[in-house]
């Protein structure tokens, strides 16, 4: 993530006048990004009673829940750093702050919510609602700024889930047998 972190910001503030390159460069981008990670992270979570027993021991078995929410939120954070990165090349870092202090807040308050009655486990679930607010509410801002649809972002995540979805039921049947 390092890498596109530097670079993206700055491409993104180079094309700003150019708004149908921009949402393409944003697109492109942010499709090889889930591309690579939804498929991989499936893996993990598909894989992760294995990982935390093979990495761990049978003693920490318990935690596969826990591993398993925080791939999701981090998957969904991944998503959201392009995003916010175009976001700010459009120089509303306001906007950007905002969308980062509700995210913190749906944290917050689920973690209070939650972490009396699942442990660890309920904080990772608030973790994770918090990063799915935050891509939402960055989604919601970036589709003002640039005149771009909902669901033409959401649907670069189709054939990234469609190739985790044939992973997971071919595991299954392997597994079953």
């Amino acid at each position: 993530m390092g890498t596109w972190t530097k670079v993206l910001p700055t491409l993104f503030e180079q094309l700003q006048d150019n708004q149908r390159y921009l949402v393409n460069t944003f697109m492109t981008a942010s499709g090889i990004l889930a591309l690579l990670f939804i498929p991989a992270s499936s893996i993990l979570i598909v894989y992760s009673e294995n990982i935390i027993n093979i990495i761990y021991g049978e003693k920490w078995l318990a935690m596969v829940p826990l591993f398993q929410m925080l791939i999701f939120g981090a998957i969904v954070s991944a998503m959201s750093v392009i995003v916010g990165d175009l976001i700010k090349s459009q120089g509303v870092i306001y906007k950007e702050i905002a969308s980062n202090i509700t995210a913190l807040i749906i944290l917050i308050s689920f973690s209070v919510w939650l972490y009396p009655i699942y442990g660890v486990l309920g904080v990772a679930v608030s973790y994770a609602l918090g990063q799915v607010t935050l891509l939402l509410c960055q989604i919601y801002i970036l589709s003002r700024l640039i005149n771009m649809n909902y669901f033409y972002y959401f649907r670069i995540y189709l054939f990234p889930l469609f190739l985790s979805v044939i992973f997971v039921l071919v595991s299954s049947c392997i597994n079953g047998f």
